[in-house]
């Protein structure tokens, strides 16, 4: 029988008898030699109904997920009540990590005096308590989900969205719990959106989520975990020895940081310098974005706004709307929508039309990587202080979720050239833009007084 050093230690204290028979039950009872490592401990402990363990390489995630199904399937779990005897079931991404991972290390840890039967047609365990644990691979597909109610469902590995959502369902008349571990190795897929990001923003109390490192592991040797790290890229080596999403990976504002750059809302004082950042569109969504300046030259997001499908008039009422009284400095706006159609020079441009409808813009600067690195030194937190010059309400949900997305175009996760493009993708980029235009006009505090002449200035020079 293997033992680890802890037990063995305190098996010596043990007379002959006593040892023998503790060591009969571990015979017996193989997944009691299970030790877990803090972050372990704290996923077992949790009472979330949805928990998730991103982990790196051997940081121990899958081994977590194999104690709570034997846990569950014994109703021998040490911090929790649970339901017993009932129908559990180990999921694996694919079937060759079920049938060379999984499978093993449970048939192994759960012990013969618990085995009444293995039905290797359906790749089922049929308990002598009760208890079934059942085994199926993602790749079959949804419909194999379908059937009977379960009261634990434990994924190792990301599954497809259309399998995790009949599961969901698979759960729903147990109240039963669903366990999730992974490494994040494809970035920011469903995954990051509805488990990982609704638990970062506390909008989602039946979901925790638990990260660890390779190095979390006592068990792992850290000179072979820093041998093995020389061999990753950096976006990499964070995915498989750090359990993080590579939202990092190709991300353009590497610099945001959830608990630095977003701060509670409070109301702008009305003195502070307010601008406004507008990105038009008809067919795309228009975007607009609220910044104000702090006698202090710091630099606060406060209000956004993203919408489709209505006309400019109505666009132009939505944005005065939630200005309210506020003193507006400016508005910078898509130099594209100074153009006037060519073919139609009797069509008035988007920056008349807004006009028009008592919004008078100015054109940004569309250098891209100018805008980019004015916002950049803005979010950039100052070696002497640990604060940046730029923060974000934490309320706005459609800036949080572009900024974290925001990405250069073609990054190439394996890619042997590190020459990556320049230019970010074009996709859900709209607030970024708006952003990125009032970042390049260098916005600053300037006194009340001398604000008045500058707005008298500025309106004359637009309206005109």
């Amino acid at each position: 029988m293997i033992t680890t050093p802890e037990i063995q230690s305190w098996l010596d204290t043990l007379d002959d008898k006593q040892k023998a028979q503790y060591l009969d039950r571990l015979e017996r009872n193989p997944w009691l030699l299970y030790r877990p490592h803090p972050i372990q401990r704290a996923f077992h402990k949790s009472p979330a109904r949805i928990r998730a363990f991103f982990g790196g390489n051997r940081s121990g995630k899958t081994r977590a997920l194999i104690q709570e199904v034997l846990w569950y399937a014994t109703g021998m779990h040490p911090f929790k009540k649970v339901p017993f005897p009932a129908d559990r079931c180990g999921v694996s991404l694919e079937f060759p990590s079920s049938r060379d991972v999984v499978q093993p290390v449970i048939r192994k840890l759960i012990g013969s005096a618990y085995v009444k039967s293995w039905h290797e047609t359906d790749k089922i365990i049929e308990m002598t308590n009760g208890s079934t644990i059942a085994f199926k691979s993602c790749d079959s597909g949804w419909e194999k989900f379908q059937g009977t109610a379960r009261h634990l469902i434990a994924f190792d590995e990301e599954p497809a969205w259309d399998v995790w959502q009949e599961c969901i369902m698979r759960t729903l008349s147990t109240k039963g719990d669903i366990l999730l571990s992974m490494t994040p190795l494809h970035g920011m897929t469903w995954v990051y959106e509805q488990i990982y990001e609704p638990w970062m923003d506390g909008t989602n109390k039946d979901v925790e989520c638990f990260v660890a490192k390779t190095t979390d592991n006592p068990f792992i040797d850290k000179k072979e975990i820093e041998r093995i790290s020389l061999s990753f890229y950096d976006e990499e080596r964070a995915a498989r020895l750090e359990g993080k999403f590579i939202e990092f990976a190709g991300l353009v504002y590497k610099e945001f940081n959830r608990d630095v750059h977003l701060v509670k809302r409070f109301t702008i004082p009305a003195h502070w310098v307010k601008i406004r950042g507008l990105d038009p569109g008809l067919n795309n969504p228009t975007a607009c974005v609220w910044w104000a300046v702090s006698p202090d030259n710091e630099h606060f997001i406060y209000d956004e706004y993203y919408e489709t499908d209505k006309t400019i008039k109505e666009f132009a009422q939505d944005i005065k709307a939630k200005s309210g009284l506020a003193n507006i400095s400016f508005t910078v706006v898509d130099p594209s929508s100074c153009a006037r159609n060519p073919a139609h020079p009797e069509l008035k441009s988007a920056k008349d039309e807004y006009a028009k409808n008592g919004i008078w813009t100015m054109p940004g600067n569309n250098d891209v990587s100018y805008g980019i690195n004015c916002v950049k030194e803005l979010l950039h937190q100052n070696d002497r202080t640990g604060r940046p010059r730029l923060f974000i309400f934490n309320d706005l949900d459609s800036i949080k979720k572009e900024i974290t997305r925001y990405r250069w175009d073609t990054f190439r996760f394996h890619a042997a050239d590190k020459n990556q493009t320049e230019k970010p993708t074009k996709v859900a980029d709209h607030l970024m833009d708006a952003m990125r235009y009032i970042a390049a006009s260098n916005p600053h505090y300037v006194a009340q007084n001398d604000l008045i002449n500058i707005t008298k200035q500025y309106t004359k020079t637009t309206r005109s």
